[in-house]
């Protein structure tokens, strides 16, 4: 069975439904479910656009009701039959794309000053350009609404999808860079105009069907190739075509002064340019007899008769692609390396304030003059995860005086995490909160709430927080108590109990080597002997 409708939306079929690839679509439950689908669009559309105030209302339907191919929706409810096409995202999600392109050509009608859209008059030449860029900010709006209910993912990708139109029109408006290749430069911008939404159609299509990573990928890269195909064939159209062929006026970008892609191919300076071709593309094009001898003197040019245009075509895609994803790799290595550079400044700022680093004086840059302090020659010999919380503990002495048993204790705040955060009470601190151990512990956390705050002063992420869950375990083995009655009345496996104490042992050796206070160093040694026994020593053989 032929598929007349949606196939000819796809620009595939002609009016009996072949294809003019000469190809048919006989897949009959296809074109029934893209009909569904498109006709859910459809109704689902008509009521994004609706508004309590009615005026609104008839603003955002005017290019609704003006028609459209409803190519974007297509390719959406395309993709997602690589997967189940019945998930309940595809149809609002190719409903947020179509808001999004009516948006656009909202506010392109008000950059090109155009009176007319689709056949009809444009929402700025109707009413006004303020009416015609708020109609178009509503329908965004309208997009972002839709989209929020499909996840932040979704969300995502849609946000991010306008904020590369909005890219590649500044791009376009601006031009290309002194220097920068024209030629190169318009392709990104067709790239980024045109081709990012439909990129964007096969990505949200794929992924809300439950496609794999793959697929996904595959279709997104598809949907911006069509997407340049189709505005490189529309230039070529304006300057090759007649309107009974293309239902288009020819040379309308010629005569508005775009410079499209056969424009910029014809005025290279390696392809010797006709000067009266340059004289016309300079000149006023409102006059017929000059705007037909440009189009005569451009489907005449050199290139047109070359026997390997083709295969030159197909080499210059793959170089763009290319030269495309080699930009966007070092864009990010850029962006990375930026950022990491803007972290460790910060943490250079802490580390300064906090007496590890300081900048002697004399002359040049102070962050190229910072020296280690004292403080920060044993803090450079720790490494812990939370190394700084662990070198404020130890600069303030809020473990000094406690024996191996309750330094172990100690440090294991700092090294476990448990699997629950739903703890019915507290833990049980050896000693009451009122012992040595209890007010220690106490001092810890507070250094810990003093040095998050520190850091969220500086934009840091937070040092991880204390968890006293493994306290009383591990007071009771570096004690002496037997395993048994270390995991009484606690939810710890043996083997969990044994990782962990594995890691509180690794601190307190470097405890035991790196802290200022010699007592404090012996007894970190005295509580790695004390762990280092039974189960935990035999499991490190």
């Amino acid at each position: 069975m032929t598929t007349p409708g949606w196939a000819a939306a796809l620009g595939l079929a002609g009016p009996a439904g072949r294809a003019r690839t000469g190809i048919e679509v006989r897949d009959r439950d296809l074109d029934v479910a893209v009909r569904a689908g498109l006709e859910s669009v459809e109704s689902m559309l008509r009521d994004a656009v609706k508004s309590d105030y009615p005026f609104v209302t008839e603003t955002s339907r005017h290019l609704v009701d003006a028609g459209g191919k409803r190519f974007r929706p297509l390719l959406v409810l395309l993709a997602s039959q690589f997967a189940d096409a019945g998930a309940p995202g595809i149809v609002p999600a190719a409903v947020a794309i179509e808001l999004t392109h009516l948006s656009t050509l909202y506010h392109d009608d008000v950059m090109d000053e155009a009176l007319m859209r689709r056949g009809a008059q444009s929402a700025n030449s109707r009413w006004d350009n303020t009416v015609a860029i708020l109609t178009g900010d509503f329908l965004f709006a309208r997009a972002s609404e839709i989209t929020a209910d499909l996840g932040t993912e979704a969300t995502r990708i849609l946000a991010r999808t306008i904020a590369v139109l909005c890219e590649g029109q500044i791009r376009e408006t601006v031009g290309p860079l002194e220097g920068q290749d024209p030629i190169q430069h318009y392709l990104r911008v067709v790239a980024e105009k045109t081709g990012s939404l439909i990129a964007t159609s096969g990505h949200l299509g794929a992924l809300l069907s439950g496609a794999d990573a793959a697929t996904v990928e595959t279709l997104t890269r598809y949907g911006e190739r069509i997407g340049v195909a189709f505005q490189l064939s529309d230039d070529l159209l304006d300057v090759a075509s007649e309107t009974v062929q293309s239902g288009k006026t020819p040379g309308t970008d010629l005569r508005e002064g775009v410079r499209t892609m056969p424009v910029l191919y014809a005025l290279d300076p390696a392809a010797a340019p006709d000067p009266r071709l340059a004289e016309l593309l300079a000149g006023s094009l409102t006059d017929d007899a000059a705007l037909t001898d440009l189009r005569r003197r451009l489907r005449a040019h050199p290139c047109h008769g070359c026997p390997d245009r083709e295969e030159h075509a197909r080499w210059a895609e793959r170089w763009t692609r290319l030269r495309t994803e080699h930009d966007a790799l070092v864009h990010r290595i850029e962006g990375r390396t930026g950022s990491i550079a803007k972290v460790f400044d910060r943490i250079c700022d802490v580390l300064q304030q906090l007496g590890y680093l300081a900048v002697p004086e004399g002359p040049g840059e102070a962050r190229d003059r910072m020296v280690v302090t004292a403080d920060g020659q044993w803090l450079r010999r720790l490494y812990a995860e939370n190394d700084l919380l662990l070198a404020e503990c130890l600069r303030r002495g809020a473990w000094d005086g406690l024996d191996a048993p309750a330094l172990a204790a100690a440090v294991s705040t700092l090294v476990y995490s448990s699997r629950r955060d739903d703890r019915e009470s507290e833990p049980a601190v050896p000693g009451g909160p009122q012992g040595k151990l209890g007010r220690a512990l106490d001092q810890t956390v507070r250094i810990w709430s003093e040095l998050e705050d520190f850091e969220a002063a500086h934009r840091l992420e937070a040092t991880v927080p204390l968890d006293l869950g493994l306290v009383q375990s591990v007071h009771r083995w570096a004690a002496g108590r037997s395993l048994d009655a270390v995991l009484r009345g606690s939810d710890l496996a043996a083997g969990d109990f044994v990782r962990w104490c594995k890691q509180v042992i690794d601190l307190l050796d470097q405890l035991s080597q790196a802290a200022p206070d010699p007592a404090l160093a012996h007894t970190a040694h005295q509580a790695v002997s004390a762990l280092r026994r039974g189960v935990v020593a035999y499991s490190s053989l």
